[in-house]
């Protein structure tokens, strides 16, 4: 009876999980170029840091779009209405200048093929009122 030599194909296999496990995964300043559309909206409300409701609004088409390209420059369209930004990346922060009055600073991630970004904003009538906003978009280009 023959002996079944399996060296070649263990070589093979552990070459093709070692090459493909080595490819680097691309930076996020990388990851977040392009066009994203809002799907969802997550409001967080704490009242004296205590978490009070949490409501999820999901988006029509156009609601919310945001358009980063690597310049350093974009557009957030909000109900139709376009406006022109300056950004740049440290880390997961975004600051995004132009869009207001002061620099925003937006935290953002990649969940799976997801653009999350989100912000904390303490009500100016009541301070033990705090809210969180959590945007969820997809790729449209």
């Amino acid at each position: 009876m023959k002996r079944l030599n399996l060296t070649p194909a263990l070589i093979i296999s552990l070459s093709l999980l070692f090459f493909t496990s080595c490819e680097k995964e691309k930076p996020l300043s990388e990851l977040i170029i392009g066009k994203w559309e809002g799907e969802y909206v997550t409001r967080v409300v704490y009242e004296n840091n205590e978490l009070t409701a949490e409501i999820k609004q999901y988006l029509k088409t156009d609601d919310v779009a945001l358009e980063l390209v690597q310049s350093g420059t974009g557009i957030y369209t909000q109900s139709g209405d376009d406006f022109l930004f300056s950004w740049s990346l440290n880390g997961n922060s975004l600051a995004i200048i132009g869009l207001s009055q002061e620099t925003i600073v937006w935290n953002v991630e990649m969940n799976g093929d997801k653009l999350v970004w989100s912000y904390d904003e303490t009500d100016p009538e009541d301070t033990t009122l705090s809210y969180k906003f959590i945007f969820t978009a997809k790729r449209v280009n």
